[in-house]
């Protein structure tokens, strides 16, 4: 069905309200790599990840993935994209060929994250610790050792040779955007000016290598003055608005944890349209929701784990 061409049958069974249909709608669907992976019961007893990932997303409708593009450290079983500084350990690498490649098999499109604001898979402050800084989280968009990692990291990705297409990444349309970061965040600066810096330095640089991928922030949609609550005050550093109207940003980006953001079904329509809102404010930049979750009892999936979340949209 598409609400935007196809009427309604009548009004709302419920309160007798004509339905109004919505008109931002992307024609397509977009999901995180963890949704088929936790419906294939990845990781667990009856694991079947390895015979319907990925080949299942497509009759899913799944069109468009977001998955990892990032790990510094030890990483998970051995792999690792960067395990020591401008160290890039091709096992690793190989393994992300091989999903561009599939991935463009079967007509699906990826968003790819460079970096992490959190310590999962090392994440920004494995940069920090290995260029020696004790200045905490926010100093890795200040210090110069730890951009600069960050950009030789991008640099390498992005001019790599898939060894299954033969196609450099930067010139693969299988993926569709780079997200210069997974949710980062500047607590220490509420004005996020410091974020704001680092966005359009960073976003500038990924387009100096390859001007015809999308670039996104792959920010959570925080605002910095635009209300007195802490999703709209600055306390997380970031300005949503700001971060997209950056001319090297592409695509504007938010991410939606109901239950997280402290939003009742009222509030979590309404962070959806404050977002859409203002991205035709931007000069009708597209927005993408990369990330939804929402807590569900244990009971609901059986013997997963409690609280376990699917991020798709």
């Amino acid at each position: 069905v598409d609400p935007t061409r196809t009427a309604p049958p009548g009004p709302c069974a419920k309160c007798g309200a004509a339905l109004r249909p919505e008109t931002d709608v992307m024609d397509t669907w977009a999901t995180s790599s963890m949704t088929p992976q936790i419906n294939a019961h990845w990781g667990e007893p009856g694991d079947l990840s390895s015979r319907l990932y990925p080949m299942s997303l497509r009759p899913q409708a799944h069109d468009i993935i977001r998955t990892w593009a990032f790990c510094e450290g030890q990483g998970e079983g051995g792999f690792c994209f960067q395990p020591q500084p401008g160290v890039y350990d091709e096992a690793t690498f190989r393994k992300l060929d091989y999903v561009v490649f599939r991935a463009g098999q079967l007509g699906l499109r990826l968003m790819l994250p460079l970096a992490n604001n959190w310590n999962d898979f090392g994440g920004m402050t494995q940069y920090l610790a290995w260029c020696g800084s004790s200045a905490g989280h926010d100093d890795f968009y200040r210090n110069a050792c730890a951009k600069n990692l960050y950009k030789a990291y991008v640099q390498h990705l992005l001019t790599r040779v898939n060894t299954y297409t033969g196609i450099a990444y930067r010139d693969d349309p299988t993926i569709m955007v780079w997200e210069l970061a997974n949710e980062p965040r500047c607590e220490s600066d509420p004005t996020g000016e410091t974020l704001l810096a680092w966005v359009e330095e960073m976003a500038a640089f990924v387009k100096s290598i390859d001007p015809n991928h999308l670039v996104a922030t792959g920010e959570e949609g925080w605002y910095t003055a635009k209300g007195t609550d802490w999703r709209h005050n600055g306390s997380k550093g970031a300005d949503f608005l700001r971060n997209s109207q950056s001319a090297a940003i592409d695509v504007a980006s938010f991410h939606l944890y109901p239950q997280a953001y402290g939003l009742d079904e009222t509030g979590t329509l309404a962070w959806i349209d404050e977002h859409l809102a203002d991205a035709h404010q931007l000069g009708g930049k597209p927005v993408v929701l990369g990330e939804f979750g929402w807590r569900v009892p244990r009971q609901v999936f059986g013997d997963f784990s409690t609280g376990r979340e699917t991020w798709g949209v």
